[in-house]
């Protein structure tokens, strides 16, 4: 009914919302995400900033979007700022394949949690250790980073440790990931394995 002048939102405001008499449009600290401990974090900031700016200047009146960040001269905020898809996809393409990331692999997220630090950690170490030694007697390549506290490493009083590992997820891999990623049944951990998860964290 246009009775207020001023939107306050998060991220959920950039979901195809319509506001035809919207002109201005604010980002705060569009380059949080970017530093975030997730292969995907240039491209979701992108997303992000795109979706935002395209909030303003939908009706007949002309849009203009304001950005603050940290880091003026980075890459993704250029291309974002000049809605330059093509030239994003160039630089992030290039980098996933630099450092191995989908799509030229998979990418396997391995959680443990639990409300005890010591099983939190023995548990991972564990999945880690029979991974590692299946991985070799199969003359698999991968690649294993971690076990690692995850990068939100407590969450509703339980702790949280992971590995990632880079390797091509063949119905194979999978056979092995369900064969050792258990927990001792003596304690409260649970393990979670995600394939090209949208969420890292």
């Amino acid at each position: 009914n246009e009775n207020i002048d001023i939107l306050i939102g998060t991220q959920m405001i950039t979901k195809g919302l319509d506001f035809p008499n919207v002109s201005l449009v604010g980002v705060l600290a569009a380059d949080m995400m970017l530093y975030v401990d997730d292969y995907k974090a240039t491209e979701k900031t992108f997303q992000l900033i795109t979706q935002v700016c395209g909030r303003a200047g939908r009706g007949d009146i002309r849009g203009k979007a304001l950005i603050q960040t940290y880091s003026p001269n980075h890459w993704v905020l250029d291309c974002a700022k000049n809605q330059d898809f093509k030239a994003f996809y160039s630089q992030e393409i290039r980098l996933r394949q630099s450092l191995n990331y989908p799509p030229f692999s998979d990418v396997v997220h391995i959680v443990v949690s639990g409300e005890n630090l010591i099983s939190v950690r023995e548990n991972i170490d564990m999945i880690t250790k029979n991974l590692v030694k299946e991985f070799d007697e199969n003359e698999i390549s991968a690649t294993i980073l971690g076990p690692t506290p995850s990068p939100i490493p407590k969450i509703e009083n339980r702790h949280r440790y992971r590995i990632l590992i880079k390797c091509k997820a063949t119905s194979f891999i999978r056979e092995i990931l369900k064969r050792n990623t258990y927990t001792n049944s003596k304690t409260d951990c649970v393990v979670s394995v995600d394939i090209n998860s949208n969420n890292m964290l």
